[in-house]
This record gives structure tokens, sequence and C-alpha cells, in this order.
């Protein structure tokens, strides 16, 4: 995961809400979308349920959330 992913995995948690992720990552939500689906891809499960609600993480979800926090505040720690 590179810190990019762990970045927007960490926005698409606070905010569950992909329009408002886009905004917060100024990217376009078609993008956002994509980049999730390929975060999802490379990590062979789904992390987020998608509603009309926003996004709910899944049990998978969580725990790669958790590790992508974990890997932004290691990296913050080093530089």
């Amino acid at each position: 995961m590179t810190i990019t992913e762990a970045e927007i995995s960490k926005v698409l948690a606070e905010e569950g809400n992909m329009r408002k992720a886009a905004e917060r990552l100024f990217l376009t939500q078609p993008a956002l979308s994509q980049r999730l689906q390929s975060i999802e891809k490379e990590w062979g499960v789904q992390l987020f349920i998608r509603s009309q609600k926003g996004l709910t993480p899944t049990p998978a979800g969580e725990l790669v959330i958790q590790y992508s926090n974990d890997l932004l505040v290691k990296r913050e720690e080093i530089f």
C-alpha cells in the first residue's frame, strides 16, 4: 500500500461519503471510486459497503483503515 492509498482509505473512513472525500483529496468522484476499486482489488476484499447513506467500512475494511492510519502515523514520526 502506498502513502497515497493509505491517505485515501483514511479520508474515506473519516468522511463516510465519496463526494466529500473526493473534494478533500482534490480528486473527482469517478477517479476516487476507481482508486478505491484498485485498493480493494490489491487487498482482495471489499473495504466499504456503498449505499445511499454513504460508505460503511466492512470488518476487513476496518483492519485496512487501521493499517493505513498506523502507516501514516509512522510516516509522520519519521519526517
